[in-house]
């Protein structure tokens, strides 16, 4: 049998417990830490170890607030035995969190192994190894060579044990309120001599001017619109806490698991998350192909009983209308032609979207999508194999819908379908017309084509739950708009485990929510995202959307459909990669997500993309690490505009982020919050106009952060604050810590200046 094979628990990072064929129980024992296999031979007076022989894990992150935080365990520590056990060599991972999951909360763990400390040395005298070339070129000047210099690093080893007490799953995923903070705007800059610095200058004056523009914010999200999602709403009501948010987010983003995801996701937009958490009620393992195929039309029955009570009565009508309003907000959102006419029987677009968010039941959505991706485990696709075949293709009829059983060998799936599961190959996925949609499909291997030239495809949820898995394999994927892990009043989720992809569309699609949620779940892989407008991690009118790529070198383009709103020659508006949008003054916008866990990544759009908010909604961009470059237009990078929230975070890395115009990299504009974080590396920063960098108008909030590395600036900065929206002032902080920076006439390193509303600060 080709393709169910299934790597999960060797991925390049593992939760504990593991993701595994079961989807984790949120009360089951928690570590709280990321491992990846340790395949290095080390040799120490002390320590031998041989990966043929002995297992060996690393640790790669420790979660906060989890049982692993504050204890003896490190980052980077090698572990090669549990509870004074040798790791076997093959899926050390997933025996050790295997192991974890059999305790329960509260029992004490122990985990041995030993841990490298090095030190590198430069002609007897110990630097920094991230700045070694440089100290090198300073210690040998322009007439030296390279056989000049003595460098040598050396390495200690040494042997640790550490017990730990382990907690609950369920303590982590709470989504914890967050501590009060006296003006977290300067948190990130807040080391002893600088606080004391800004408090003996002008702090009571910048504190009153943070409490006036925090007032506006708070009365402007008071405003009733349809569309609310609570976590932009609490941007909006403390922008103050935007950074502790962020972080929270980040740390979230970083170690949930696929099952999780949509929880999440519900508890940002909801506030409280779903009615329920708990591990969906499945059925048995089958032990005959007549109680698989049973269970596979159960699974479609629920599907359909729970689309018919979307709305509460559940009626023809209300679900036509609905049908109609989503249709309208589809194309509301690329252009007004072709929607000036309202559904038959609304007379205005907020009021209709208002009551239908009284009774439109997203719970029921989310409980279902939770089922579905929970019973397609590990387990039980390779039951289904062996019960069901894979030696042909079979299709079965009811009236539940049609399941498609493909082979382990390359299929083309061209006819309608409601489930289809493929069990390997290099397959075809056609859909051309209307009468061959596909449902749900799960397919276990191959380099497989999914192409579509028909809208609302391939994990794509209309009114509707959808979820397309793919196991393993370099995949393409095509599809027009409202496509590729979309939820429309419904949730879609495309989750790719393994292989470098290639998603493709044209607008509307790769992780975009309306009044529901899409995601978009790549695991593994070099990948390729392309599409035109409003693509790449993308909230509209009451929704999130969120494109997740765990590793890889991946480049994110949006290439614009549409010319530049403000008329600029060979411009566009991208409208994506981490963008929210509402409709103004009619309707709140959603929550738009990039999370790029790792990598050297390529980000490329126009005008409002990346990490970018317009009326009450908020765009986030988050990439934990690599060497990435970012190429936008206008309001980008962590800016927002009218009422919005914008926020991009950079964890590691040399970076280039570079703007056409300007307003990036933190920029607030109308009562909107900007955040911009970059936490290390050297980094270079084009804006070719003024407004970027923590520039800030018209009651706006705006941070730009970079806390280390050599940075270099060129043009950007903007001091001439108007307010004359609304009167009143705006704040505006600049806050560079650590290194040799560059920047343009007027500014200085190792500097503090204000500039009206707006903060200079280089330490």
């Amino acid at each position: 049998m080709v393709g169910l094979s299934m790597p999960v628990a060797d991925a390049e990072t593992v939760q504990t417990p593991a993701e595994t064929a079961d989807p984790p129980d949120p009360e089951s024992a928690f570590l709280g830490v990321s491992l990846a296999p340790f395949k290095e031979v080390v040799s120490a007076a002390d320590i031998a170890f041989d990966p043929a022989k002995r297992g060996a894990v690393v640790v790669m992150k420790i979660l906060p607030g989890t049982a692993a935080e504050g204890t003896d365990l490190q980052v980077n520590d090698i572990v090669t035995m549990f509870n004074g056990r040798d790791l076997p060599p093959d899926h050390p991972v997933k025996e050790i969190t295997a192991a974890i999951k059999k305790n329960n909360p509260g029992d004490t763990i122990t985990l041995s192994g030993f841990r490298n400390t090095s030190k590198i040395t430069l002609n007897g005298k110990k630097v920094d190894p991230g700045l070694l070339q440089k100290s090198l070129q300073s210690a040998l000047g322009t007439k030296g060579s390279w056989t000049d210099a003595e460098v040598r690093r050396h390495v200690v080893v040494k042997a640790f044990s550490v017990s730990i007490a382990l907690g609950r799953r369920s303590d982590y995923l709470t989504f914890m309120e967050l501590p009060d903070l006296d003006d977290v705007v300067y948190r990130a800059a807040a080391e002893p001599t600088l606080l004391a610095t800004l408090m003996a200058e002008k702090w009571a004056d910048q504190h009153a001017t943070i409490e006036g523009v925090t007032k506006r914010h708070r009365a402007e999200a008071g405003r009733r619109l349809p569309g609310l999602c609570e976590l932009e709403s609490r941007f909006h009501r403390e922008p103050t806490k935007v950074l502790d948010i962020a972080e929270r987010m980040s740390t979230d983003l970083a170690h949930t698991t696929a099952h999780d995801t949509i929880t999440l996701l519900m508890r940002y937009r909801t506030g409280n998350g779903p009615a329920t958490t708990a591990k969906p009620d499945l059925p048995p393992l089958p032990e005959s192909a007549e109680q698989a195929r049973s269970q596979l039309w159960n699974l479609l029955e629920r599907r359909i009983k729970m689309r018919q009570s979307l709305l509460g009565t559940g009626s023809a009508a209300d679900l036509k209308q609905t049908a109609e309003i989503a249709r309208y907000l589809h194309h509301r959102y690329i252009s007004t032609a072709g929607a000036k006419n309202l559904p038959a029987g609304v007379d205005t677009l907020s009021e209709a979207l208002l009551e239908l968010e009284q009774k439109w039941d997203i719970d029921a959505l989310y409980q279902m999508q939770r089922y579905i991706m929970s019973y397609f485990t590990e387990k039980r696709l390779r039951r289904l194999a062996k019960l069901l075949g894979a030696n042909e293709t079979r299709s079965y009829h009811s009236s539940a819908g049609t399941i498609v059983i493909g082979s382990s060998g390359a299929d083309y799936h061209h006819s309608a379908a409601d489930l289809t599961i493929d069990f390997g190959g290099n397959d075809i996925y056609s859909t051309l017309r209307e009468s061959q949609r596909k449902g749900i499909i799960i397919d276990c291997g191959g380099d497989d084509v999914y192409r579509s030239t028909i809208p609302f495809q391939f994990g794509a949820g209309f009114l509707d739950v959808s979820y397309l898995l793919d196991i393993e394999g370099n995949d393409s994927y095509s599809a027009p708009d409202g496509s590729l892990g979309s939820g429309y009043f419904g949730i879609g989720v495309l989750e790719d485990r393994e292989g470098n992809d290639r998603y493709e569309c044209d607008s509307r699609s790769i992780g975009i929510g309306m009044f529901g949620i899409g995601c978009l779940l790549d695991h593994a892989g070099n990948d390729t995202y392309m599409g035109g407008y409003l693509v790449e991690g993308v909230g509209l009118a009451g929704g999130i959307g969120m494109l997740w790529d765990n590793a890889g070198d991946d480049r994110y383009i949006a290439h614009g459909l549409i010319n530049s709103s403000y008329k600029e020659k060979k411009l566009y508006d991208g409208l994506s990669q981490g963008f929210g949008k509402g409709i103004r003054e009619e309707a709140r916008g959603g929550i738009g997500i990039v999370f790029d866990a790792r990598g050297d990544d390529t980000y490329r759009s126009g005008n409002f993309s990346q990490g970018t908010g317009y009326f009450f909604s908020a765009g986030i961009l988050i990439d934990h690490a690599g060497d990435d470059a970012y190429h936008c237009s206008r309001y980008g990078l962590g800016s927002s505009a009218h009422d919005a929230t914008g926020i991009m975070m950079d964890r590691n890395g040399d970076d280039t982020y570079y703007s056409d115009l300007h307003a990036v990299c933190g920029a607030g504009w109308d009562r909107s919050v900007a955040l911009f974080v970059d936490y290390r590396g050297h980094d270079r920063y084009e804006s070719r106009r003024g407004f970027s960098f923590g520039a800030v108008d018209h009651n706006g909030i705006a941070y730009h952060y970079d806390l280390g590395g050599d940075d270099t600036y060129t043009n950007g900065f903007y001091v001439k604050q108007k307010n004359d929206y609304h009167g009143g002032r705006s704040f505006g902080a600049f806050v560079n810590l650590g290194g040799r920076d560059t920047y343009p006439k007027t500014f200085e390193n190792n500097a503090m200046d204000a500039h009206g509303d707006f903060w200079f600060i280089d330490r």
